[in-house]
């Protein structure tokens, strides 16, 4: 047995993470500047002590009335020691002349109990499109942040999860799915300086390799950033992150766009997104400047001649073979 004091560790966060079954009181809330008064004892383990649902309809009044409050009275290393001592403090307080709301005289439990098949369907399909209010979801984030799950609980969650595919009617349901704007917000303030490690990158990487898009996804991504403008914050992390990207990564994107730009498919689609459109005198003012400062390096100025050179015998090569085929 271990006796709880709540003042040396934070009560809720020990009971989730020792897993050790424990006794409990509840009081009633301070609301009027009283103590609290004893109004219920229960056995649990985990978030058991705090939870509000399945509580009898006598509690719920009192809790509604006066709100309540947790206090761990011992930590047992198996349930039936915890059953014992809830017995026993029932007793004891019905004794002491304490009115409990108590339904029975303490003793049971449903540890380990599992729902059937066809409860857990029906619990299911009644929870079906049912969202959260967004207080709701910013109270559960507010109590969140910051915390880290055990590792034990970590591996637990993607052992279950290893190998499982979204079925056809959940890829269906999540189609077309939009995120509300406020929604958005709390989940970019939540991800705000939050940088990857170096291995959750790898991760990624390396699930991504080889993955081709479909059209219908890339028609999606087209139509959601057409008309969109990077902000200058944007570009410039844009441009710090090409920078020191690792000098074989460059050389395969560089490749990669250089086979892609020479499909006809890809030259047709740029062709047709040019045609009739003009730029603005801001941009061809940004593309003169941006030339400039390129020839202005004798460096580059070299390897853009090359290159122009090398484009010109390309054409020539190609008009020469239409030519001789004629």
């Amino acid at each position: 047995m271990a006796i709880c004091d709540s003042t040396t560790f934070d009560e809720r966060d020990y009971a989730r993470r020792c897993g050790k079954f424990y006794t409990y009181i509840h009081l009633t809330g301070d609301q009027a500047g009283e103590p609290g008064r004893i109004f219920y004892v229960g056995k649990g383990c985990k978030y058991r002590a705090w939870g509000k649902t399945q509580r009898n309809q006598y509690w719920q009044r009192i809790h509604n009335k006066h709100g309540s409050s947790v206090k761990i009275c011992a930590y047992w290393d198996s349930e039936d020691e915890a059953h014992q001592h809830e017995i026993f403090l029932i007793s004891c307080f019905r004794d002491m002349g304490i009115e409990l709301c108590n339904a029975t005289d303490g003793g049971e439990g449903v540890s380990g109990w599992r729902h059937k098949p066809e409860t857990i369907a029906l619990a299911k399909e009644r929870m079906k499109g049912y969202v959260p209010p967004l207080p709701q979801m910013q109270s559960l984030w507010d109590n969140n942040r910051g915390k880290s799950r055990p590792k034990d609980v970590v591996e637990k969650i993607a052992l279950a999860n290893r190998g499982k595919k979204r079925t056809p009617e959940q890829i269906d349901a999540m189609r077309g799915r939009v995120t509300s704007p406020e929604t958005r917000e709390l989940q970019r303030q939540a991800k705000l300086g939050q940088t990857l490690a170096d291995e959750h990158r790898k991760k990624i990487g390396e699930s991504l390799k080889g993955r081709q898009k479909s059209p219908e996804e890339c028609a999606a991504i087209s139509a959601g950033k057409l008309g969109k403008k990077a902000s200058d914050e944007t570009k410039a992390i844009l441009k710090a992150s090409n920078r020191s990207r690792d000098p074989e990564v460059r050389e395969r994107i560089r490749q990669a766009t250089i086979a892609a730009m020479n499909r006809p498919d890809v030259k047709e689609k740029v062709s047709a997104a040019s045609r009739g459109r003009k730029h603005s005198p801001e941009t061809i003012a940004k593309r003169a400047e941006s030339l400039r400062k390129a020839f202005a390096d004798p460096e580059t100025k070299k390897r853009l001649s090359e290159a122009r050179k090398a484009t010109w015998a390309r054409r020539k090569a190609a008009q020469q073979g239409i030519e001789d085929a004629n």
